[in-house]
């Protein structure tokens, strides 16, 4: 591809693409939508390791379990505590699975499949 950078590209199977360098139009594509995939993960992998760092934060300061007072209040005190994090856990995933860019990522991949079979398909046929 780089030794024939200015060379056109002529397909007989796209006729309405006619004779263009089609074919780094195709790479062009495909490096933006793996850059938009990279992003969303990093964004991802960053608020999921902000939330397990809340998480774990809050563990640590968990109130000691005490067998002197009452073993009912003592319990109800363990069990808010753990459900606090469970909470925290569940809101961070539902921000992130609400997030638009992160609802595009299925439908992104299969978009670039069939595109990758167009730029294979034109790719063999020049």
């Amino acid at each position: 591809l780089i030794v024939d950078m200015n060379q056109v590209c002529i397909t007989h199977s796209f006729d309405f693409l006619g004779h263009h360098a089609v074919l780094y139009h195709f790479i062009e594509v495909d490096a933006l939508m793996l850059g938009f995939t990279v992003m969303v993960s990093l964004r991802s992998l960053s608020q999921c390791q902000q939330t397990q760092a809340e998480i774990d934060t809050h563990a640590a300061e968990a109130p000691p379990f005490s067998l002197l007072g009452d073993p009912a209040e003592e319990i109800r005190k363990q069990l808010e505590h753990r459900l606090i994090n469970g909470v925290r856990a569940m809101r961070a995933y539902d921000q992130l699975t609400n997030q638009v860019s992160f609802k595009m990522l299925p439908f992104l991949n299969v978009f670039d499949f069939f595109w990758q079979v167009c730029g294979w398909v034109i790719f063999f046929d020049t």
